[in-house]
């Protein structure tokens, strides 16, 4: 996974809280997963967005995103801290991915 410094357009989100917590993007030739919702062990929102491949089709991409398979059948290909991650003055166009780890 290297999505540093690429831009993902935001196809669709859930769980705003100061910005999407959920979010699934696309990079221009795959889907992504970014899931930062609230984390119980630490009682507040994730410092992070776990990174999960949704792959190339956009109608899978969105069905899975939609009815959260991916939850039980993806697994995360690395992380963004959330400050890391850019988005566009709406909060839900576009996303920076400044910095990623594996």
């Amino acid at each position: 996974m290297d999505l540093q410094g690429t831009t993902l357009e935001i196809i669709e989100y859930w769980d705003f809280y100061d910005i999407p917590r959920q979010i699934l993007g696309f990079d221009g030739a795959a889907y992504w997963l970014l899931d930062g919702g609230f984390d119980d062990e630490l009682d507040d929102y994730s410092p992070q967005f776990r990174v999960y491949p949704l792959g190339e089709s956009r109608e899978r991409a969105v069905e899975r995103f939609r009815d959260r398979q991916w939850r039980s059948d993806a697994i995360a290909v690395g992380a963004i801290r959330v400050e890391d991650a850019e988005f566009d003055e709406t909060l839900r166009k576009r996303v920076r991915i400044r910095s990623a780890t594996a």
